[in-house]
Formats: structure tokens, sequence, C-alpha cells
């Protein structure tokens, strides 16, 4: 999703300061949105579960992982509880992420929830390739309301018998006409899986259903890479916004393993001046993944880009800022299955108060990491090293 929030300055003056991050053609803007960032469990799953209790008409969901544990229980008896009483619930979860037998998607069903996975194994061919997973987390409450970001409907993000607590994570609750473009893509994957004919869908997605629901000034677009245009548009705006980079670039990621184009980019803003710092877990929850990430550690450290590590719970945050103005959020991780397989979903903020809200979380996250130390780093032990190759030649299936 993409904000242009002008704050009363002109369209020149917009132009001339942050311009320079965008492509050249930013479609999809729509006027009227209001942004509330989310950080962790702790202010996720309060603000989720108010907005599908206050329900009146529908409750879309779309994530990678849902749960039958703690979290996917508490939240499916509130989901049975509107789907008896005449709202329209319906899911989609990917069959390999969702760690849930078919007995629990049945106990959903059994109350009027309608429930589809994305791409189950099988041994035909499927259309989509094994390789491809839906990664996404997306709520649509009544065409009006959004949330998207990093977590998932699971106890690790965060566990209602512990306020909520969890993985450290990043999520946003959009209100507003952009909506609409959410509502388009839910409906268009539920199309390709087989969904039945969803009632209000037409309505949501037409402008005029948005007409009265302005809540803020911001400008908006939702970025997704469900078709092959829109990857690489996604793909093309971010790196954009790396190679014209000033004066900093702050990213944190889960699974830190970008493709070569994007590791280049890093380096050549370090290289130019731009302070480039990256955030990523100390212990991660896939160790494949882990190792493989500190692969690239290596090339980046030497041009001069920062990487720190964050203890305590598991990061899975997948955000950046960039010169304080140009900020995302979403699913979308720096490694190669968001870059070339799963379908993802993020939103991109061009704001300076948003911008500075950002980068007040990252500076928390940063004062409680660990700096790699350059001088250290090519030291480490030579059995790591070799892990560390073998993982990263899995990076396309990691």
């Amino acid at each position: 999703m993409l904000y242009l929030n002008k704050n009363q300055r002109s369209k020149e003056d917009f132009d001339k300061n942050w311009r320079y991050l965008l492509p050249r053609r930013t479609k999809f803007l729509v006027p009227g949105n209001d942004i509330k960032l989310l950080i962790n469990g702790e202010e996720f799953f309060p603000s989720l579960i108010e907005a599908i209790e206050n329900a009146r008409e529908s409750i879309y969901l779309d994530f990678y992982r849902i749960n039958d544990d703690r979290t996917g229980q508490f939240i499916g008896e509130i989901l049975q509880k509107k789907a008896s009483h005449g709202i329209e619930v319906c899911i989609i979860y990917d069959a390999i992420g969702s760690f849930a037998s078919n007995e629990f998607f049945k106990w959903l069903s059994s109350s009027g929830v309608t429930t589809i996975p994305f791409n189950p194994l099988s041994l035909f061919r499927s259309r989509f390739g094994i390789n491809r997973r839906d990664h996404r987390k997306m709520a649509i409450i009544d065409g009006k309301t959004g949330f998207l970001g990093g977590l998932n409907i699971a106890e690790e993000y965060g566990d209602p018998k512990i306020n909520w607590k969890g993985w450290r994570d990043t999520a946003v609750k959009v209100q507003g006409p952009v909506i609409s473009q959410m509502v388009k893509i839910f409906h268009d994957t539920w199309q390709k899986i087989g969904g039945t004919p969803i009632k209000h869908i037409a309505n949501y997605i037409h402008s005029q259903h948005h007409k009265n629901t302005i809540h803020g000034g911001m400008k908006a677009s939702i970025v997704g890479t469900e078709k092959l245009w829109r990857r690489r548009e996604a793909i093309r705006t971010y790196r954009k916004a790396i190679w014209n980079a000033k004066k900093s670039i702050k990213i944190q990621s889960a699974y830190f393993i970008p493709p070569y184009t994007m590791r280049l980019a890093l380096r050549r803003a370090a290289m130019r001046g731009v302070n480039v710092k990256i955030i990523v877990p100390l212990h991660g929850d896939l160790i494949l993944n882990h190792f493989a990430s500190r692969r690239t550690f290596s090339s980046l450290l030497q041009a001069g880009v920062e990487i720190y590590e964050l203890p305590g719970p598991v990061m899975h945050s997948k955000t950046a800022v960039i010169d304080g103005v140009w900020s995302t959020i979403g699913s979308f991780n720096h490694n190669h299955r968001s870059f070339f397989h799963d379908m993802e979903l993020n939103l991109l903020v061009i704001d300076e108060s948003f911008g500075q809200e950002m980068e007040k979380v990252f500076r928390e996250d940063l004062a409680r990491s660990i700096p790699i130390d350059p001088r250290k780093w090519h030291n480490r032990p030579f059995i790591e090293k070799i892990f560390e190759r073998f993982c990263y030649s899995l990076r396309h299936w990691l």
C-alpha cells in the first residue's frame, strides 16, 4: 500500500522533496485513508478482535498460518459466533503454512464459516506449483477496515493467556477507500481457488461504497505480488528507493537472504555515504534460514553496511524506513521466496510523521540489538562457514 501525505505542501514541493524515492509511474493512489501502526501481538490481536466483534456484514481473512492452538481457537470461536449470527465469514489459509488439522477447519465450517486452503499438496500437477505459497497476512472487516503485516494467527505471535505477548512483529490497521484494493486482491484469489460467490464483494470494490468512509488525509495504494506485473512493480519500487536513498536505510527482516541485485543496491548505498542499518533476529525460528542469511553478511559488512542481531523473542517483523519518509510494512521478506515465489502483501508509506514513528520503533529495537563486528566476522568457525554455504544453496526453497 502506498501513502502519499502532502501535509498542505503543493504538488511541486512534494515532487521536489520525495519523488526521487518513487518510480516514475506511481499507480492506484486514492485519498482519504488513515493508518495505525500496531506493534506486536499486544496491539494487533485486540485491535483485530474488536473489529471482528463489531462486524455487521462480512469478515474476510487470508493468512499464511492459522494454527489449532489457543490463539486459533480463541479467534475461531469469535468467528463461529459471528457466522451463526448471519455475518459472512470467508477464510483463505495456506495448506502448508497452517499447522491445523482438517478437523479444525471442519469445526469452523460447522457454524457457517467458509474456509478454503491455498495450493494443497496433490498427486496431480498443481496450477500454482508446490513452491508458490500464500504468505500474506490480511483481514478485511465489512469492506471498510483492513489489517496487514507480519503476524499470523498462532500462539507464537500472541497468546491470549499471557495478554497476547509473543514474537516481535509489526502490522497496521487501515481505514478508508484503499480497502477496495485489498478486497479485490482477496476476491481474485478466492475465485482462483474455487471459492463460492461472495455476497457483498462487488459493493466493496466499487468506489461509491467508500464515499462516506474517509478517515484520514493520506493517499494510499496496496502493493501485492499475486500477479507477475504486480511482483515486478513491488520489487522495482523497493529497489528504486534503495538506489536513490540519500541519508539512511533502516531495515528489519526476519529472513534476510536478499538476491544479488538487492545486496548490490545496499552495498552501493553504503559506499556512497548512506547510513545503512539492518536488524535481523539473533536466534531465528528456522535454523536453515538463519545460517543462509549469515552467508550474505560479509560483502555487506565490507561495504559499510551495519548489521545488528536482536535477542529475546523471535523477531518476525518485515519493515524498512528510507530517508525518514519512505516506509514499508507487510509480509514481504528480503529472501528469494518473497522475491520470486510467494504471494505477499505490503504497505508503502511516504510521510514524515509516519516515518518518524517507524524510526522510533527501529531505534528502540536497535538499542537492544548486538552489533556484528566486521573485524571479527571473518574469524568465525570454519564449520559455520561451510554450513552457511550449504544453507545458502537452498535459498530458493527457504
